[in-house]
């Protein structure tokens, strides 16, 4: 996160925008992508392979957009 030291890593009441949502999508124009856990091992995710469920993702952008860190 150093190469995005100066993007803010939550955004209030816009999730998709926000650092921390990108950055589990893959889709930041800073930085690496979110190391992938596997059997124990630290990897760099293929296309193919998530790091965190897109369910998951999807339920912090959605308390992201609702503005949870306001509260």
């Amino acid at each position: 996160m150093a190469a995005c030291a100066n993007t803010p890593r939550l955004i209030v009441n816009d999730g998709a925008n926000s650092l921390v949502v990108k950055k589990l999508l893959g889709t930041a124009e800073c930085g690496g992508v979110v190391p992938l856990v596997k059997n124990g091992r630290v990897t760099t995710p293929r296309a193919s392979e998530e790091c965190v469920a897109r369910a998951d993702i999807e339920k912090l952008k959605g308390s992201i957009d609702q503005g949870a860190l306001d509260s």
